[in-house]
């Protein structure tokens, strides 16, 4: 019957919801290493076997969720739309908003990012590809700003590059030891305004 088929297929993907929150929260708070998958299915209410059944292993559990995370922060990302190197860069600022509204996930991302710095760590490869996607879009912000004149050619925007993105991860680092309200939000906005009058023609 197609209407059983369907309750079927609807009740696996709220499990495979269920369990990738619930694996969020673990993660995020004991890192991957420190997780069991017996501790997380508990948490979502499956046994152990129907958590495989979906993810196949700890490692495929690990994947999809930093697919998750991610999937949500380039939606909120994209639905912002491209402009100037100044609206670029408020882009950056309404990503800290989305971070500070969604602390799990923050937290989640600094743990797996610094766990997976050992290239051992299933993590590795996918997290070494995300940062190198961020530097890129930071860097293809900064040389269409030389090209267009808001920023002065004397820039070495490969240096400011990284720059960006190496405050741009200890800000979020620091801001999960404090979690005030809109603090990230603020720094991050305040650090780059400076930068863009920094690199501004005279």
């Amino acid at each position: 019957m197609p209407g059983v088929k369907g309750q079927v297929q609807a009740r696996g993907v709220e499990r495979r919801r269920a369990i990738i929150e619930a694996a969020i929260e673990h993660f995020a708070r004991e890192g991957y290493r420190g997780t069991g998958i017996a501790a997380i299915a508990e948490a979502a209410g499956v046994t152990t076997g129907g958590l495989l059944h979906h993810f196949g292993s700890k490692e495929g559990l690990l994947v999809e969720v930093l697919k998750e995370r991610d999937r949500q922060a380039v939606k909120a990302f994209v639905d912002l739309g491209r402009g100037s190197v100044e609206d670029e860069f408020d882009r950056w600022a309404a990503v800290a908003t989305w971070n500070e509204d969604r602390a799990v996930l923050a937290a989640l991302y600094s743990v797996l990012l610094a766990e997976s710095l050992d290239p051992g760590h299933p993590a590795h490869a996918y997290m070494q590809q995300r940062n190198a996607i961020v530097r890129s879009l930071l860097l293809s912000t900064l040389r269409e700003g030389v090209t267009s004149g808001e920023i002065r050619k004397d820039v070495d925007v490969d240096r400011k590059a990284d720059e960006i993105q190496a405050f741009m991860e200890g800000a979020q680092l620091w801001w999960l030891y404090h979690q005030k309200r809109n603090a990230l939000t603020t720094l991050v906005r305040g650090y780059l305004d400076d930068q863009l009058l920094l690199m501004r023609p005279s």
